[in-house]
C-alpha cells in the first residue's frame, strides 16, 4: 500500500531536516519509507549513499549516479 501524500510529504519534509543536520543515515532512513519513491526520491538516496560512501547501494538505487 502507498503512503498517503501526507505521509510522503512528512517523512520528505524529515529527510530535508536530517540532511540539513548532517545526518545522512538518518535521510536515507525518512526516504526508504516512502512506498513508491518518484526518481528524484531515488537520486536523493542514492546520493546519501554517496555521502555515507555506500557506493554499491548508491548505484543499486540509482544507476544513473
Amino acid at each position: 500500500m502507498a503512503n498517503t501524500m501526507i505521509e510522503t510529504l512528512t517523512l520528505w519534509d524529515s529527510a530535508i531536516t536530517s540532511w540539513e543536520a548532517g545526518d545522512d543515515a538518518k535521510t536515507v532512513d525518512s526516504l526508504t519509507q516512502i512506498k513508491q519513491p518518484s526518481s528524484k526520491i531515488l537520486f536523493n538516496i542514492g546520493s546519501a549513499h554517496l555521502y555515507l560512501r555506500n557506493y554499491t547501494e548508491a548505484v543499486k538505487v540509482c544507476p544513473v549516479l
